[in-house]
């Protein structure tokens, strides 16, 4: 049997800065973001406005676009 499982954690990624800080209510403004930390899997990214979640692209691995 199994005796022992090799795990790993990672704390949350914080955001730490986005360009532009607003845009229009009716979307298609491409947001920069740059988290505190890097990203292992930055293409499973995400941000939600309001309910609309939208896929992020990496531009490395801690800013998405």
């Amino acid at each position: 049997g199994v005796s022992s499982a090799d795990y790993m954690h990672e704390a949350p990624a914080v955001v730490a800065w986005l360009q532009p800080s607003s845009g229009p209510i009716s979307g298609g403004t491409a947001v920069y973001v740059r988290v505190s930390r890097q990203v292992h899997e930055p293409g499973r990214a995400a941000c939600v406005f309001g309910t609309q979640a939208v896929r992020a692209a990496a531009v490395n691995t801690t800013t998405m676009l």
